[in-house]
């Protein structure tokens, strides 16, 4: 089993998270759901540490055995994108990745409301999107964003 297969079932089922947990086989978050990748096997100790460490560059893995935490990107060309958190729990290192999409979505498709859309029209000033994680605080200012880009010629500083 290769990580890159892994991933590349967990997105074109739909998954929005990839969970790899020793115990059980990878894990993908479907519609809010944790639901096994078919066709996968049981992760022990060691398979989940070869996986996630098969897409860490050697200053990561040295970053990650300092602290035992660390937070990354990765990416399958063409493919898809993903924000990666590696941590150790007492079994061993295991780790969830959120799939990043590509594309940046209108503010039809997101249903942001009039007022929203209007902010993108401030020449000035600080803009707070708040929410829990998984709520679209990044798919919205990536939208809020490309509206601004395509209207002005302004420098725009985030902060995540």
């Amino acid at each position: 089993m290769e990580l890159v297969e892994v991933l590349k079932t967990a997105v074109q089922s739909g998954a929005s998270d990839i969970h790899l947990v020793i115990g059980k086989p990878p894990l993908m978050r479907l519609d809010g759901d944790i639901a096994e990748i078919p066709g996968f096997p049981t992760l022990n100790a060691d398979e989940a540490k070869r996986l996630i460490y098969s897409i860490l560059y050697e200053e990561q893995r040295a970053r990650f055995e300092e602290h035992w935490e660390l937070d990354c990107s990765f990416a399958i060309s063409g493919f898809a994108r993903f924000r990666v958190n590696v941590l150790l729990q007492k079994n061993g290192v295991e780790a969830v990745m959120r799939v990043i999409t590509s594309k940046i979505p209108t503010p039809e498709q997101l249903r942001l409301a009039p007022s929203m859309i209007n902010f993108v029209d401030l020449p000035r000033g600080l803009v707070l999107v708040t929410g829990p994680t998984g709520s679209g605080k990044s798919t919205t200012l990536a939208c809020m964003m490309e509206l601004i880009n395509q209207k002005y010629p302004y420098n725009i500083l985030t902060i995540e």
